[in-house]
C-alpha cells in the first residue's frame, strides 16, 4: 500500500464514498487490497480491471473522471453486478 493514502483520500472525496464502500447507483466501488505484485510500480490502481502503474493524485483523479465520461451513467455502459 506504499503511496495509497494521499490517493485513498482523494478518490474518497471525488466518488463520495469511503473506503470499502460501493456507491448506491452502482457504478463505482472503492477497495484497497495488499498485493497486486507490482510493489515497484506503486502505488497502482485498477480501474475497469485496467492496472495503472505509478500514479499521482492528478493522473488517478483524471483517470477516473476520463473513466466516468466514456462510461458511467449516460455513457452506455451498465454496472456489473
Amino acid at each position: 500500500m506504499k503511496g495509497a493514502t494521499p490517493l485513498i483520500d482523494a478518490l474518497e472525496q471525488e466518488l463520495r464514498i469511503g473506503l470499502g464502500a460501493c456507491r448506491a447507483d452502482g457504478w463505482v466501488s472503492l477497495g484497497s487490497v495488499r498485493c497486486l505484485g507490482t510493489c515497484s510500480a506503486a502505488p497502482v490502481v485498477v480501474i475497469d480491471g485496467e492496472v495503472r502503474k505509478h500514479q499521482t493524485v492528478s493522473s488517478v483523479l483524471k483517470a477516473v473522471r476520463e473513466f466516468n465520461a466514456e462510461n458511467g451513467p449516460g455513457g452506455g455502459a451498465e454496472p456489473q453486478p
